[in-house]
């Protein structure tokens, strides 16, 4: 499931680029820079569909993110930071299964109406309750990790990593989500700083990864590094799930890649070495490409290794 490419462009209007998930009946979204004319293309499922602009996914209120993306010029107007999502809070084992953003019923409000697309043909899924961007993913304690059905362990393979984990589509209902960070963790030490992250079903987006304390960022503000794209129990594909890597971003923007590894149940689908070898993983040039990734699969527990050493 690749939107990379489809955020990549998002910012051809603006003067830069973003990444995307591989299509194992992903919602796929693309979108190239066009240095001329500097139009935006998306496509779902192999559609190509134009726009001249973002595209404004209408549907809940507009919310506010906790880490909002820095201003520039060419940047759209900032957000005020509010986060549903704290920083790589604590966590006691042993709760079990713990609702994402609150009651059932504020769910159900949620998802009331998650279909609003430009020529029905873009998906918004599911990014939290409104006035909550992001809480539809959380980091977890390992002991809790069987209760839930969407789970990826983010591991250390060397040194300190920081990620950014955003949904597909922003608190302003913009396919911008790269913009902004739902939730920021580190990890280094392995075995010892292994964070387990929960996603809520119906979920697209990715973790943006680098190595140190910070994510990387374009010259424009965007998250870049090395993304890990995912798609958990998509509603128009039958509860199928995926995700890759991608340097999309990085790739256009003339930045380095960083080591990561994708395993689907104990099997490696899609990875990336800073020395740009890699599988199944969205490099440049495959924009145009689908299918690319992890695959196959519903429920799953995914291992995200960070750094080249796997």
């Amino acid at each position: 499931m690749h939107f990379s490419a489809a955020l990549l462009a998002v910012t051809a209007a603006l003067g830069g680029v973003a990444a995307h998930p591989s299509r194992h009946n992903h919602a796929h979204l693309h979108a190239k820079k066009d240095l001329e004319a500097r139009q935006i293309e998306f496509k779902k499922a192999g559609r190509p569909q134009p726009s001249p602009e973002p595209v404004r996914i209408a549907a809940e209120p507009t919310t506010t993110s906790k880490a909002a993306r820095p201003t520039t010029s060419a940047a759209p107007p900032p957000a005020s930071s509010s986060s549903s999502s704290s920083s790589q809070p604590s966590t006691g084992g042993g709760q079990g299964f713990v609702p994402f953003c609150g009651s059932d019923s504020t769910r159900a409000a949620r998802n009331s109406n998650k279909r609003a697309t430009y020529d029905e043909i873009m998906y918004k899924g599911n990014t939290g309750s409104p006035g909550q961007w992001g809480c539809n993913m959380k980091i977890i304690d390992k002991a809790d990790a069987h209760a839930y059905k969407y789970v990826s362990k983010f591991v250390s393979t060397g040194k300190k990593y920081t990620c950014a984990c955003f949904n597909k589509v922003g608190p302003n209902e913009l396919l911008d989500g790269f913009w902004y960070s739902a939730v920021e963790f580190s990890v280094e030490k392995a075995g010892q700083d292994d964070v387990y992250m929960a996603f809520d079903s119906d979920s697209q987006g990715g973790c943006a990864c680098g190595p140190g304390g910070e994510v990387p960022r374009t010259h424009l503000g965007q998250l870049s590094g090395t993304w890990f794209e995912w798609d958990w129990g998509s509603t128009p594909n039958g509860g199928n799930s995926g995700a890759d890597v991608s340097v999309l971003v990085a790739g256009a923007m003339g930045l380095p890649y960083y080591g990561m590894s994708i395993a689907a149940n104990g099997k490696v689908c899609s990875w990336v070495k800073s020395d740009g070898s890699n599988e199944d993983a969205y490099m440049p040039g495959m924009e145009d490409l689908d299918g690319i990734g992890c695959k196959g699969y519903h429920e799953a527990v995914l291992e995200v290794l960070l750094g080249d050493d796997f």
